[in-house]
């Protein structure tokens, strides 16, 4: 079962209806808010049949500690903001399995540990802080895949990679309009 929302529907009737996606065994869920605020229903904590999840032009506001995707392997975050102190990082915290990461136009402020992470495609996001590409890649130790077109960073993007790395996996590279300051060398 897939299960699209878009835009109209109070936060009532988002429970309501990922509560019976979710007993009805969905494996594929999509929110398109246009930039309204969406509460993540406590019941996709114990989903386990939810394998991919696309966040399209949403806000959210409260990730609760305990939140977790257990069997989530694809994540798309088009256009994403998180509120608050919540970041990418609080969404993910407890999500391991996680084998596809799509981060679009959503700032990326937080560290993640992604032991089964295949593809990552960064595109139009901003990393803050100390939060390099490289720093992201060692927490990445089976990546095959890795996409980055117009990511800026606030920081140092790139810095030195060790020999027989986090890139030992990688099969594809594609890096396309980087700003020429974010690396160091």
């Amino acid at each position: 079962m897939r299960l699209k929302l878009i835009q109209n529907h109070s936060a009532s009737d988002i429970k309501f209806w990922v509560k019976t996606a979710v007993k009805r065994s969905v494996r594929k869920l999509r929110f398109d808010l246009f930039g309204r605020t969406l509460e993540l229903p406590d019941c996709l904590s114990t989903c386990t049949t939810l394998k991919s999840l696309i966040l399209r032009d949403v806000t959210i506001s409260v990730v609760p500690y305990y939140f977790q995707l257990p069997s989530l392997k694809s994540l798309h975050l088009f256009s994403v903001e998180f509120s608050n102190h919540h970041s990418v990082a609080s969404l993910l915290h407890y999500n391991t399995g996680l084998e596809y990461l799509v981060l679009n136009e959503t700032k990326y402020d937080g560290w993640l540990r992604l032991p089964s992470l295949k593809s990552l495609h960064l595109c139009s996001v901003t990393l803050s802080a100390h939060n390099s590409i490289t720093r992201l890649l060692k927490s990445c130790p089976v990546l095959e895949s890795l996409v980055i077109n117009q990511t800026k960073s606030d920081y140092v993007m790139f810095e030195a990679i060790p020999p027989r790395s986090c890139l030992s996996s990688l099969r594809s590279l594609h890096l396309c309009r980087l700003p020429s300051s974010g690396m160091n060398t």
